[in-house]
């Protein structure tokens, strides 16, 4: 049994995973497919060897891969890619419509709202959430993590107001699970959102090439 201690409240005994990883690397499947279709004839396995150089130069210590929509032959052939290619000593959770463990992984990322039903003793599961509601019920389901987003204008969201670093201190605060700040996460923001309490972040832009 693991132990959480987050701000000023008592550890409470759960029956979830120490998270040892801080940084996550997205693979999202969508904005993947609409970067192929920019640069034609550059080959799946091309971008994913290319991606997953990007995640080790940033040193990111864990990967989602996200499927959505009519991507599931890419999610496909890019699961199968980083399985093989990936260091042994970085996860990789699946955030798949069917919200199903896939073997060769080592977790299930839920979308929100969702309830837990990947054991513990098999691997880490997160869960996405929008609010602090959100990320009590997270608690609530013995999820190991929480996603809280968006933390700041996205790209694919512009003119977006975030959440901002004095909303993710209060969630950090209040809540007895780690919190990861997503949504415009980058290089000279990250820092501030561990200050602010988060566990760490993720991002799905970050790791994307230059020319995305």
């Amino acid at each position: 049994m693991n132990f959480f201690d987050i701000g000023s409240k008592k550890k409470h005994a759960r029956k979830v995973n120490s998270v040892p990883f801080s940084f996550i690397a997205i693979f999202d499947c969508a904005t993947v497919t609409k970067y192929l279709e920019i640069h034609v004839g550059i080959h799946v396995s091309e971008f994913c060897e290319k991606w997953l150089e990007i995640v080790l130069s940033k040193q990111a210590d864990a990967i989602i891969i996200r499927d959505s929509g009519k991507t599931e032959t890419l999610f496909d052939e890019a699961l199968a890619f980083l399985i093989q290619h990936r260091p042994e000593h970085i996860p990789i959770l699946c955030n798949h419509r069917s919200q199903i463990w896939i073997p060769g992984t080592n977790g299930v990322h839920y979308k929100r709202g969702s309830k837990r039903e990947f054991p513990a003793e098999k691997g880490y599961a997160g869960v996405s959430a929008h609010s602090t509601e959100g990320c009590f019920d997270a608690a609530a389901q013995n999820f190991d993590y929480v996603f809280i987003s968006p933390i700041f204008e996205t790209q694919s969201h512009p003119g977006q107001k975030g959440l901002g670093l004095d909303k993710l201190s209060r969630i950090c605060a209040s809540v007895d699970i780690p919190v990861f700040a997503l949504g415009g996460i980058t290089e000279a923001n990250r820092h501030a959102c561990k200050v602010s309490g988060a566990k760490g972040t993720a991002s799905i832009s970050l790791f994307m090439p230059k020319d995305a």
